[in-house]
């Protein structure tokens, strides 16, 4: 694996990131001067505090988007077209091009959300470290399984790191509203807001489920599929589904 994807998209989060605090730090004073009454001086300090917060909410929402909608279209794609290869060829070793691509984001966010996690005292805790550690270790375990002739969980992959990133984005909304002062989401909304989260991880996850069940007999009947799936790969899908679902009561 050459990894471009993922190096493309860790330099575009740093990117984000730094230009996200640049501009908070750099243009919200002459904004506060525009507007006095809409960006108080209570605002205005509570915006450069949480300026490296805020970037970073910016950033998971940027990442969940892009791996959900591609994830989306591409397991929708698959799904619609009768003559896809899905009708006719083994869902663990299905070829999927898009989820590589999606690997390597989620991957790349990941490395990036962990040493964020590292850097941040506010994001720091050994749930979230834990969470990073095994999301992108899997993800590099599926990558690395990968050859030349034979795919493997390449459409599992789709929904596991793309299409449940989607019920991280009104959380990382959640927390970036905090971050930054505003008056809502207030004590309903935010439980509101939690909540929605933890059912969609909930619905998600029961799914994958199915998928991940299907996958491991698939796997433990196949001569191939067997020396493909190691243990500890299996582990870190388990391990992260568990802490998927458990995501939002940490918000």
């Amino acid at each position: 694996m050459l990894y471009t994807t993922f190096y493309v998209f860790e330099f575009a989060y740093l990117i984000l990131h730094a230009s996200v605090y640049l501009g908070i730090r750099c243009m919200l004073p002459a904004v506060a001067r525009i507007f006095p009454k809409r960006m108080t001086a209570k605002m205005l300090k509570e915006l450069h505090a949480n300026a490296h917060l805020l970037a970073h909410q910016c950033t998971c929402i940027a990442c969940c988007v892009v791996v959900g909608v591609l994830s989306l279209a591409a397991w929708f794609g698959a799904f619609g077209d009768v003559h896809h290869e899905l009708a006719t060829s083994s869902k663990l070793h299905m070829e999927v091009p898009t989820a590589l691509i999606v690997l390597e984001v989620n991957l790349a966010f990941q490395v990036y959300d962990l040493i964020a996690t590292l850097l941040l005292s506010e994001l720091r805790s050994t749930t979230m470290v834990a969470h990073h550690v095994v999301a992108g270790g899997a993800a590099y375990l599926v990558l690395e399984s990968q050859d030349e002739s034979l795919a493997f969980l390449q459409l599992h992959s789709l929904f596991f790191f793309g299409i449940t990133e989607l019920s991280t984005i009104p959380l990382a909304i959640h927390d970036g509203a905090i971050h930054a002062a505003l008056d809502t989401p207030n004590a309903n909304l935010s439980k509101m807001i939690v909540f929605l989260a933890l059912v969609l991880d909930l619905a998600l996850a029961l799914v994958f489920d199915l998928f991940l069940a299907f996958t491991l007999y698939l796997a433990s009947t196949s001569t191939q599929g067997l020396k493909k799936c190691p243990q500890l790969l299996e582990a870190s899908f388990i391990l992260n589904t568990i802490n998927e679902i458990s995501k939002p009561l940490f918000a």
